[in-house]
């Protein structure tokens, strides 16, 4: 009589971490293409956040925040949240991902 219980509560869990992974990648391919799309010559933080969120929906998934750019001196970094569906109730709802990349420079050749 407890193996049914057990066996159900063991699937709902693998079935969570499954959809749970799935957004994980979902928020490491959208930050990471915002970060790109950020990072390149004339890139800004606005095109980052636009590129992150238009890959979130693409990919069919749903984001928990809006995405977020920071532009420090050299670098830029995009972080996405990403909404997990709620399978199993005591495990986590969001997938966050975080990717840093330099900013792009122009070098004329006699600068080199």
């Amino acid at each position: 009589m407890i193996a049914v219980p057990l066996v159900f509560a063991v699937l709902m869990i693998a079935v969570h971490a499954a959809a749970f992974l799935h957004g994980a990648q979902v928020a490491a391919v959208a930050a990471s293409r915002g970060a790109a799309a950020g990072a390149a010559r004339g890139g800004s933080g606005e095109e980052a956040v636009a590129v992150a969120s238009a890959t979130v929906v693409s990919l069919s998934s749903r984001t928990a925040r809006e995405p977020v750019a920071l532009v420090d001196g050299e670098w830029i970094e995009v972080s996405v949240w990403i909404d997990v569906p709620p399978i199993a109730p005591f495990l986590p709802r969001t997938a966050v991902r975080s990717v840093r990349e330099p900013l792009e420079r122009y070098r004329y050749e006699d600068e080199r």
